[in-house]
C-alpha cells in the first residue's frame, strides 16, 4: 500500500484520482498475467553477472568510472542519484552515503554505484574519491537527468558546496506533469 500525492502535493483532486485509476489499471494488468512482476534482486544480479552494474570498492574503481563518465562524448545523458543519511541538508551530520550514476554505452544500460560516508564503505576514504565525483557533476558537457533532483541538487549544493553542472530533466516532475 502506498500514498499518493497529486502533482500539488495534496491527497486529493482530478489528477489525483487519474492516478488511482493508473495505479488500479497496473494491478489489473498484474493480475491478469498480461504484465509480469519481475524479482528485483534476480534482475540486479543479471546486471552484475554481465558487468553492466558496478559497485565500486576501491579508490582506483571510482577514478576509473568517473573518468569513463568524463570521456562520453559530448552532450550525453547520464542519470544521477543519491542517497543521504536524512533529508536536512542543513543537519550538522548531513552527508552522501552513495552517489548512482546511469549511462548507455553501445546499445547498453550501465549503472555505477559509489559508497561514499556509508557504514558499509570500508574500502576506501570518501574523502579521497569526492573529488572525482565532483568532476563528473561540474561538467557542462555531460546532461544530468534524476528523478526528484531538486533534492539532490540542493543537498548537494548545501552540503558541498558544489554547483551541478547541466542538470536538465526530472522525472518526478514529468510524471507529476503527465498525470
Amino acid at each position: 500500500t502506498m500514498i499518493r500525492q497529486n502533482a500539488s502535493g495534496a491527497y486529493w483532486g482530478n489528477d489525483f484520482f487519474h492516478l488511482i485509476r493508473q495505479d488500479f489499471q497496473k494491478a489489473g494488468l498484474l493480475w491478469s498475467g498480461k504484465v509480469t512482476r519481475k524479482d528485483i534482486r534476480v534482475e540486479v544480479e543479471a546486471l552484475k553477472q554481465s558487468g553492466r552494474l558496478t559497485v565500486t570498492r576501491s579508490l582506483e574503481e571510482v577514478r576509473a568510472a568517473m573518468q569513463f563518465l568524463q570521456d562520453l562524448p559530448a552532450n550525453s545523458i547520464i542519470s544521477w542519484d543519491t542517497e543521504t543519511t536524512g533529508l536536512d541538508p542543513w543537519a550538522p551530520d548531513a552527508r552522501f552515503l552513495s552517489h548512482q550514476f546511469g549511462f548507455t554505452f553501445e546499445g547498453q544500460t550501465h549503472a555505477v554505484v559509489v559508497p561514499l560516508w556509508h557504514v558499509a564503505n570500508t574500502c576506501y576514504d570518501a574523502n579521497e574519491a569526492w573529488p572525482f565525483i565532483v568532476a563528473v557533476l561540474e561538467n557542462p558537457n555531460l546532461t544530468k537527468v534524476g528523478h526528484n533532483g531538486k533534492f539532490d541538487l540542493k543537498y548537494t549544493r548545501v552540503t558541498t558546496g558544489v554547483e551541478v553542472a547541466s542538470y536538465s530533466f526530472d522525472t518526478m516532475y514529468a510524471t507529476h506533469s503527465i498525470c
